[in-house]
C-alpha cells in the first residue's frame, strides 16, 4: 500500500515520545539533539495503546487531536532545523523522526479507514489522513528542511572527494541525485556546492568529521532526491500548482478507492433467473433465490437445463449486485454465454464515477510531472527505480508478450475446446489432445476466460485418477494454513510465529488476530503482524499489507537532554549505556476470505487464496526482518518495482509439495493434501500459465500507457489529451494485444468489448502509479530467487531462507536496488539496455514518452544512448518450457 506521499512516508513513533525511566535514561522516541534542549512532547504520549496498537487512539474524536499532536512534534523538530541549530548526521536523524512521528498517525489512519466497520471510524480516520497529508505537503515544500539537509549532503560529498585526493587517484564515486541521474544516487545539478576559494573547497573536502555513514547518506540521498523531484526549486505560481495538483491526486484517489467498495455505485442488474443455471447455490443464497432458479442436487450449483424442478421456464428475475465476488463467481460457473457477457459489461460499466474519478486521478499526475519537466508521469515516476525509464519497461513487456505468443496461442485453442457442450471434445467426437492445432469454434472474450478455463481444468481433472481439485478446500483451514506458515517460516527463515488474539484495546474487528515474531533460535523479538482476514461489508475490497509501524533504531537521552552518542555525552567520564534500542515494526495483513459471516475458526481457503494469503505475507515477512537504522528506509520502503520481489518469492511456497504439506490439514481428519492432487493442481496452474502471465502484461501496459499520456495544452506530448475516451481506447487496444487475436489489426469500433471498460475497477491504479509493471519484474526475478535458493527439493531445507534474508530482506532500502539484486544473484541477474532503439515500436503504438532531462532524448530531436535496467527472464520462460503440457 503507497499512499500520496514522499520523504514523509510509513512510520511509527512506539514509544510516541514519552518519558519513561530506563536504567536512568529517559527515552524520547529517537530525537536526537546537538544542543540540550527541551522538545514538545505529544499529549498522547502516557496513552495506553489503542486500536491498531497507536497509543492514545481510544475514540474515533481521538483521530483529530493525534494529528495535532504530530504536527505540533514535529514543527518543533523542523523549528530549529530551519535555524541552522542542527548538523551534519543529527540533520538526517531529525529528518527520519519528523517523518516517524507523521507516519504513526498517518498510516494508521490509512489502515482505519479502509478497514474498520465503522462509519464514525472511518470518517475521523479519513479527516485524519486528509489534514497530515496536507502537512506532509507543506513539508515536502519547507525550503529551511530542504537547505539543512543540502548543507549536510553536500559536506558528505566533499568529504568523499577528500578521501578519494587522499587516495591517489583510487576514485571514490560521488554519486548523484535529480533529473537524469535519478535512479537515487547523488546530487542534480540545480544542487551543487556553491563555488568558492580553492583552497577554502579543498579544506573542506579533506575534512572526514563530514563523513555520514553509508546509510545515514542513502537517507540523506532519497530525501535530498525526494525533495527536488517534488518541486522543491518551483516558486509562486508554479509552486501553488504543484500543491493544488498534489492535493487532488489524493483526492480523486480517494474517490476511486471509495467507489470501489459503494453498492451503489457497483450497481446491480437484473436477469432471468433461469438464465443462471450453473451458479453456485451459496451465490443464490447470498443475493435471494428466486423461484424460478433450482439449486438442488448435490453438485452445490443451479441445474443446467430447466430453471425449475418440473422442467419449465419461468419469468422470475433475479438482482445481482456486481462487487467483485458476484461477478467473479457469475463469470466462473454461470453457463449460458449471453448471460455472462450482459453480466460483464453491466460490471464495467460501473462504478460510473470512477470515469471522472480515473480522468481526474491522470489529470492531476500528468499535472504534477509536467510542472517538474516531465513528459508524462511514467516518466516521471519510473526514472529513480530499477526500470530507470518507461521504455525499458516497455521493452521488458514487449519481450515477455513475444516469447509468450506461442503459448498464448496453443493455449487459447484448448481453452476454445470448451465451449458448447463443454465436454472438450470437437464436433465430431475428437479429443482435445494437448497441442493440436486448430482454431476454435469462438473467439474468446473476457466473459468467458474464467469460465472456459474452469471448464478445462475440470475436464482434466474428471480425467484424473485421484482425487479432484474441487476438494482442495477441504485441505486448507485458515487457521491451520496461519499455523502452518509460522512453521514454514521457522524452518527456512529461522522465525517464530506466536498467534494470539488481538487485545480489546487494539481490536478493529472481531476476527482480527496478532502474531508476534521473534527469531526462533535467541527469541529476539522481531516485531507483530496483524492479521485481519475475513470478509465483511464495507472492507478494502482487494488483498495489502498495510504498513502500521516501521523499525528503526531509538536513541537515549540522559536527563539533560543529551543523546547518547552525541558528543556532549560521550565525553563524559560515566560508565556508557546502550545507545538506543530497537523500535519493532508493526503491520496488518488484509485480505477478504470467507463469506460475509465467516469466520477466522471455520473457514476454508480455495488455493487461490492460499496463494494470495502467501504474497501478503512474504511483504509482511519483508517488513518485520528489516533491521535497517531508519525507518525511512526500513523494510518495504525500498524501490516499487523491487518490492514485490520477496512476495512473489513466497508464492512459490503454494505450488511446493514439501511446503504444502506443511500448510494444509483437512477440516475432519486432519492429514495433509495427498500427492496426487499437488500434481493435479499443478497440472492446472500449467495449462494457462501463459495466458495468466499476459494478464499481468496487459495491467502492467495499461498502467504505463494512461500514464504516458499528457496533457492537451503540453507541448511536449506526443500521445493525446487524457480524456476517458483516450483512456478507454488504450485499455482496450492493449487488452486486444494481449489476447486471442494479438496478431490482428486492433478496430475500437468493432471491439465486442469496446464499452467495458474493466479500468474501472483496477483498484491497483492509486497506489501503483506507472508502476503496476513492478509486479512483472517481480516474477521474473522471484523465478531466479527460487532457482538460486529453493529449487531442487531445497525449499524446506532447514535455514535455506537465511541467505535471502540476509541479501534481501533485511536491508530494505538502504541498498540501490541494482546493486542488492546482483550481489544476491550475480552479475547477470539484471540487464542494461539502450531504450531508445525502441522508442518509436512499443508495444502498445501509443507512442513514445520520456523525460526532457539532459541525458534523455526528447521526442522528435536528436537520439542519444538511453539505458533502461531489465531482469533477467530466462529462469521464468525456462519454468513455462518445463511446465508446458502442450508439447
Amino acid at each position: 500500500r503507497r499512499a500520496a506521499r514522499r520523504w514523509v512516508i510509513r512510520g511509527w513513533d512506539v514509544n510516541a515520545l514519552f518519558d519513561e525511566t530506563q536504567g536512568g535514561y529517559r527515552v524520547i522516541g529517537g530525537y536526537r539533539e546537538n544542543q540540550p534542549r527541551r522538545l514538545h512532547v505529544r499529549a498522547s504520549g502516557t496513552s495506553s495503546p489503542g486500536v491498531y496498537g497507536l497509543r492514545g487512539l481510544h475514540s474515533p474524536e481521538d483521530f483529530g487531536r493525534l494529528a495535532a499532536d504530530a504536527t505540533a512534534t514535529s514543527e518543533s523538530i523542523a523549528t530549529d532545523l530551519r535555524a541552522g541549530r542542527r548538523f551534519g548526521i543529527h540533520v538526517i536523524d531529525d529528518l527520519d523522526e519528523i517523518s516517524d512521528v507523521v507516519c504513526s498517525v498517518v498510516d494508521v489512519a490509512e489502515l482505519c479507514r479502509n478497514t474498520h466497520r465503522d462509519p464514525a471510524w472511518v470518517r475521523a480516520a479519513e479527516g485524519a489522513y486528509v489534514s497530515l497529508q496536507r502537512y506532509v505537503s507543506a513539508l515536502n515544500a519547507d525550503r529551511g528542511l530542504y537547505d539543512a539537509l543540502v548543507n549536510t549532503h553536500e559536506a558528505h560529498l566533499r568529504a568523499e572527494r577528500g578521501l578519494a585526493r587522499k587516495a591517489n587517484g583510487l576514485a571514490v564515486r560521488a554519486t548523484s541525485v535529480g533529473k537524469g541521474h535519478g535512479r537515487g544516487n547523488g546530487v542534480d545539478g540545480r544542487a551543487t556546492s556553491r563555488e568558492g576559494d580553492n583552497d577554502c573547497e579543498a579544506r573542506r573536502e579533506n575534512s572526514n568529521d563530514n563523513l555520514l555513514p553509508p546509510e545515514t547518506a542513502r537517507v540523506a540521498l532519497t530525501l535530498r532526491r525526494d525533495f527536488e523531484r517534488g518541486g522543491i526549486h518551483l516558486y509562486d505560481t508554479s509552486k501553488l500548482a504543484l500543491e493544488n495538483a498534489s492535493a487532488d491526486v489524493v483526492r480523486h484517489g480517494m474517490a476511486f478507492q471509495r467507489n470501489l467498495v459503494d453498492a451503489d455505485q457497483l450497481g446491480s442488474v437484473n436477469v432471468s433467473s433461469h438464465k443462471l443455471n450453473g451458479a453456485p447455490r451459496a451465490l443464490m443464497a447470498r443475493v435471494g433465490n428466486s423461484s424460478g432458479v433450482n439449486t438442488g442436487g448435490n453438485s452445490g450449483r443451479v441445474n443446467s437445463g430447466t430453471g425449475t424442478p418440473d422442467g419449465s421456464n419461468t419469468s422470475s428475475v433475479t438482482t445481482l449486485p456486481l462487487d467483485n465476488r458476484t461477478l467473479g463467481t457469475c463469470m466462473r460457473y454461470v453457463t449460458d454465454r449471453d448471460t455472462r457477457e450482459t453480466i460483464y459489461k453491466a460490471a464495467h460499466r460501473n462504478p460510473a464515477a470512477n470515469k471522472n474519478a480515473l480522468e481526474g486521478l491522470l489529470t492531476s499526475r500528468a499535472e504534477v510531472a509536467k510542472l517538474l519537466g516531465y513528459q508524462s508521469h511514467a516518466a516521471y515516476a519510473t526514472e529513480p527505480l530499477l526500470a530507470g525509464h518507461p521504455d525499458a519497461v516497455r521493452f521488458a513487456l514487449r519481450g515477455l508478450r513475444c516469447e509468450t505468443n506461442e503459448r498464448a496461442t496453443q493455449e487459447f485453442e484448448h481453452m476454445g475446446r470448451f465451449f458448447g457442450n463443454g465436454d472438450g471434445h470437437k464436433a465430431g467426437g475428437t479429443h482435445p489432445r494437448m497441442g493440436k492445432q486448430s482454431r476454435p469454434q469462438e473467439n474468446i472474450q473476457s466473459w468467458d476466460k474464467s469460465f472456459l478455463a474452469g471448464r478445462a481444468r475440470d475436464f482434466q481433472n474428471s480425467h484424473s485418477n485421484g482425487k479432484t481439485t474441487a476438494a482442495v478446500s477441504e485441505y486448507f483451514p485458515l487457521h491451520k494454513v496461519v499455523r502452518g506458515a509460522g512453521e514454514l517460516l521457522e524452518k527456512v527463515f529461522g522465525v517464530r510465529f506466536e498467534l494470539t488474539d488481538v487485545p480489546a484495546n487494539e481490536k478493529w474487528c472481531h476476527e482480527a488476530q496478532k502474531v508476534s515474531v521473534s527469531c526462533s533460535s535467541t527469541g529476539e523479538p522481531f516485531g507483530t503482524i496483524y492479521l485481519d482476514l475475513n470478509h465483511r461489508p464495507g472492507k478494502f475490497p482487494h488483498a495489502a499489507h498495510f504498513v502500521v509501524r516501521c523499525s528503526r533504531d531509538v536513541h537515549f537521552v540522559d536527563p539533560n537532554g543529551n543523546r547518547t552518542g552525541d558528543e556532549t555525552f560521550t565525553t563524559s567520564k560515566q560508565p556508557q549505556p546502550p545507545t538506543t534500542f530497537r523500535q519493532l515494526p508493526s503491520v496488518a495483513l488484509v485480505t477478504n476470505f470467507g463469506g460475509e459471516h465467516s469466520r477466522f475458526g471455520d473457514t476454508n481457503l480455495s488455493h487461490a487464496e492460499l496463494e494470495t494469503f502467501l504474497h501478503e505475507l512474504g511483504h509482511a515477512v519483508h517488513s518485520v526482518l528489516s533491521t535497517t537504522k531508519y525507518q525511512h528506509l526500513s523494510g518495504t520502503r525500498c524501490a516499487s518495482d523491487l518490492v514485490e520481489v520477496p512476495s512473489h518469492v513466497f508464492e512459490y511456497f503454494a505450488w511446493d509439495a514439501d511446503a504444502l504439506k506443511l500448510l494444509s490439514g483437512h477440516v475432519t481428519t486432519g492429514e495433509s493434501i495427498p500427492d496426487e492432487l499437488i500434481t493435479q493442481l499443478k497440472k492446472g496452474k500449467e495449462l494457462f500459465a501463459a495466458s495468466d502471465l499476459r494478464q499481468q502484461l496487459m495491467f502492467a501496459s495499461v498502467d504505463l500507457e494512461t500514464h504516458a499520456l499528457g496533457l492537451g495544452d503540453n507541448e511536449l506530448s506526443s500521445s493525446g489529451s487524457i480524456t476517458s475516451e483516450t483512456i478507454r481506447d488504450i485499455a482496450g487496444r492493449i487488452s486486444h494485444e494481449m489476447g486471442q487475436n494479438s496478431l490482428t489489426d486492433y478496430s475500437h469500433d468493432t471491439n465486442p468489448e469496446k464499452d467495458a471498460a474493466w479500468e474501472l475497477r483496477f483498484g491497483h491504479v492509486v497506489g501503483y502509479a506507472s508502476s503496476y509493471y513492478s509486479y512483472v519484474y517481480a516474477k521474473t526475478i522471484s523465478a531466479q530467487v527460487w532457482d538460486a535458493f529453493f529449487a531442487g527439493g531445497n525449499s524446506l531445507e532447514k535455514n535455506s531462507g537465511v541467505a535471502i534474508s540476509k541479501g534481501l530482506l533485511s536491508h530494505g532500502g538502504a541498498v540501490a536496488p541494482e546493486v542488492l539484486l546482483k550481489q544476491l544473484l550475480g552479475p547477470d541477474a539484471l540487464r542494461d539496455v539502450d531504450v531508445t532503439e525502441y522508442a518509436y515500436d512499443n508495444v502498445t503504438g501509443v507512442g513514445p514518452l520520456t523525460t526532457t532531462s539532459d541525458n534523455i532524448r526528447e521526442y522528435g530531436t536528436t537520439r542519444q544512448r538511453v539505458n533502461g535496467v531489465v531482469p533477467n527472464h530466462d529462469s521464468l520462460l525456462k519454468e513455462l518450457r518445463d511446465g508446458n503440457p502442450y508439447r
